[in-house]
């Protein structure tokens, strides 16, 4: 995504996620057990804290980043991501103000959708939420009418379009809710990335 989006014209800006910095580690990369032993360090540091908050904070000193910089119109940062990364991209777009349009790809929007109970991402919390009525409905709502595109594939699928209709401040036909559904597993094919580019393109290249 960083390279397809630096080819069309975009500063980006990108960091490895926590599971490889937060503790030092002999495991090779992509070793997933990474994920556990971090979340591990993270939740005995900060007991109260949770992975989605770390991952969420970490996205926001980026956007941090290119605010500040000069290079950067500041007014146009729009945020993607694919998987962890989609999740980081909906979490960050939906809750800083200075992100003018989303583009998630197959993170999965519904609670029961995606891992979002492991331990790197809201742990014992997620029930605590799903009892208390929350979900990413509201996470939505909260950001509208900003522009959003799914990218869904494996986890995120019909249904996920679905729930993001159910958003307050969105209407169906607006253009600034947008679903591509290849339904192909869960890397994207370069078409459906093509698609959420375009729309990348038009909601911050494009916007008055």
């Amino acid at each position: 995504m960083m390279l397809h989006l630096v080819r069309r014209g975009y500063i980006v800006a990108s960091a490895e996620s926590y599971h490889l910095t937060y503790i030092n580690s002999s495991k090779n990369r992509s070793n997933f057990t990474r994920w556990q032993d971090a979340a591990n360090a993270l939740l005995k540091d900060m007991p109260n804290y949770t992975g989605m908050g770390k991952l969420f904070d970490d996205t926001k000193l980026l956007i941090d980043l290119l605010y500040n910089d000069t290079r950067v119109d500041n007014s146009r940062i729009g945020i993607a991501g694919h998987s962890l990364g989609g999740k980081m991209a909906f979490y960050a777009g939906c809750l800083d103000e200075r992100v003018c349009a989303i583009l998630a790809s197959d993170f999965g929007i519904g609670w029961h959708q995606s891992n979002w109970g492991d331990d790197w991402y809201w742990s014992k919390k997620l029930q605590q939420m799903i009892t208390a009525g929350m979900d990413h409905i509201q996470l939505l709502s909260i950001a509208s009418p900003k522009p959003f595109c799914l990218l869904a594939g494996q986890y995120d699928t019909d249904e996920s379009y679905e729930i993001m209709l159910k958003a307050d401040g969105y209407k169906k036909d607006d253009g600034r809710l947008k679903i591509v559904n290849h339904a192909t597993g869960h890397r994207p094919p370069m078409w459906a990335l093509e698609e959420g580019y375009n729309f990348l393109d038009h909601w911050v290249k494009n916007q008055e």
